[in-house]
């Protein structure tokens, strides 16, 4: 895609490997799920999407300045 829009995003992730938060330029328009595909963060491992604080669905696209996290699933009794 020559010539695309690039936005800036925020990633921070906290799965079963540790947590980890990544600055990355992804194109406009690219979603939650291609974002984490791109981070190499397994789709599997994620229970829980906030963008900006809120709870998206991995469909959602991604705009400039948007800090996305990602959550396992908490185990424990």
């Amino acid at each position: 895609m020559a010539g695309a829009e690039l936005v800036r995003i925020e990633l921070g992730s906290f799965l079963s490997g540790g947590s980890r938060r990544l600055a990355l330029e992804v194109p406009a328009g690219t979603t939650v799920r291609d974002a984490l595909s791109l981070a190499g963060v397994p789709e599997a491992e994620v229970w829980l999407v906030a963008v900006n604080g809120l709870r998206v669905e991995m469909d959602h696209p991604l705009a400039e300045g948007d800090e996305v996290m990602v959550f396992a699933p908490v185990g424990g009794g």
